[in-house]
């Protein structure tokens, strides 16, 4: 396929490509493999500079629309983000693979309503408030999409200035998704979670996040069976939330997030069933917030994370309406008062909420020196309005960590273990990071 106006019949041999989208998307069945070579396309040749896919594909037979490999395919929507509608309108449509192409120009770049079964991989998005978005349907129609190794770029600075933005990468409900391996930057929120449909058994993992003025990455309007884990979250308001998750399990587990300004995990509108393990969470102010007005807190348990900051109250709990909480064997440090529950006790020291009985029924809280903690020297951010680089966040334990071997064992989330026990937050002491963001893309080699 070449970036031309479709002026005449084609056969789409290599000698004879189809000329723009419009003329492949009339010749599209289910199997069909589309190579796109270099150029730029939708704008001045779809209809209202955008490309309608109306073709679905199968099981086993998806349609397929990958970059030839010449040089960079742009879907140029012809505006801006500020620019209404969008670069591809795929509403209702099934088994659609895009592969090495560039997005922009547009408010929305996809729109893919009560769609199922994408593949969105190795993809660029610039130049738009929202990339892929897909809400508006039910379990039965919003399925199995897999967004993976792209990059989505936004507009917004650090720190906020704005209040909250609406620019996100990933606007999604439904169930079977997997968001993963995609860098994520200078947006609103990373993932963003809707009321149009519900979400369920979908993965956000290995995800890059830096700057967000609002939410890292959220399962709001949740119900089963989601995951949250191996993400780096850098320089946003909130880290994760669930907001709600209405009934669980929702699983949070080894993630890193450094300088979010309000709480690593948002846990507002009468939450339920979110379960914390092993985070590595370092903030300025408060080391865990949870202020949800007068809201409900139910059925959230914690075990084995850091939560590291610079100054305030480590566990901060401003809801009177904490219920059937189960949190123990979480790591603490950096703060002035340790613990306010339930929006009316306070707590100078650990010893002091373990005495009481409301906080804590086992371990209690498990004091941490932020300063010899981490090999590379991390501590928590000095100033929260300072973008920090995220790839320069190295939460690697230190020898003699306090966090090495208190962790408790929980049965296949820190299985393997090398130490008398497990540690506390997303590493093992000697462990290597887990890649963050698009994976090296691997070359295939000809066989002679």
């Amino acid at each position: 396929m070449i970036p031309r106006e479709h002026k005449k019949d084609s056969s789409g041999a290599k000698t004879d490509p189809f000329k723009g989208l419009d003329a492949a998307q009339a010749a599209a069945e289910p199997g069909t493999l589309f190579l796109l070579h270099k150029g730029t396309y939708v704008k001045g040749q779809c209809k209202q500079n955008t490309w309608t896919i109306t073709a679905s594909g199968l099981p086993g037979k998806p349609i397929i629309y990958r970059s030839a490999g010449d040089g960079e395919v742009i879907l140029d929507g012809g505006g801006d983000p500020r620019t209404k509608g969008c670069v591809v309108s795929a509403r209702e449509t099934k088994h659609i693979w895009l592969e090495g192409l560039t997005l922009q120009g547009r408010s929305y770049a996809i729109i893919a309503h009560k769609g199922s079964h994408w593949v969105i991989r190795r993809c660029r998005f610039r130049n738009m408030a929202k990339g892929f978005t897909a809400h508006n349907g039910d379990y039965r129609e919003s399925r199995h999409h897999y967004i993976t190794d792209n990059v989505f770029v936004g507009t917004t600075t650090w720190p906020r200035t704005k209040g909250i933005e609406s620019e996100s990468a990933v606007y999604i409900s439904g169930a079977g998704h997997v968001v993963a391996y995609n860098r994520m930057r200078n947006l609103g929120d990373g993932i963003h979670g809707t009321s149009h449909g519900s979400l369920s058994a979908s993965d956000w993992h290995n995800n890059d996040i830096a700057i967000c003025t609002d939410d890292g990455l959220e399962t709001d309007h949740g119900e089963f069976n989601i995951r949250v884990f191996r993400n780096r979250i850098v320089n946003a308001i909130h880290g994760i939330t669930a907001q709600p998750s209405r009934v669980g399990p929702v699983y949070i587990f080894r993630n890193l997030i450094y300088n979010v300004t309000y709480s690593p995990f948002k846990l507002h509108n009468h939450t339920t069933g979110v379960l914390l393990f092993h985070n590595t969470c370092l903030k300025y102010r408060n080391g865990f917030n949870i202020v949800p007005s007068s809201e409900t807190v139910t059925n959230v348990r914690t075990r084995n994370n850091l939560f590291l900051c610079r100054t305030g109250t480590g566990l901060y709990v401003g809801t009177p309406n904490m219920r059937y909480w189960d949190f123990d064997n979480d790591g603490y440090g950096g703060f002035d008062r340790f613990a306010r529950w339930n929006a009316r006790f306070d707590y100078q020291t650990m010893a002091d909420a373990k005495a009481d009985g409301k906080i804590y029924k086992g371990t209690g809280a498990i004091r941490i020196d932020p300063k010899t903690c981490f090999a590379s020297g991390l501590t928590p951010p000095a100033d929260p309005a300072k973008a920090y680089p995220a790839d320069k966040i190295d939460a690697r334990l230190a020898k003699g960590s306090d966090a090495i071997d208190k962790a408790v064992v929980l049965p296949g989330f820190n299985d393997g273990y090398a130490g008398r026990a497990p540690d506390l937050g997303c590493l093992e002491y000697g462990q290597e990071p887990p890649h963050y963001g698009p994976r090296p893309e691997v070359k295939k080699v000809a066989r002679r």
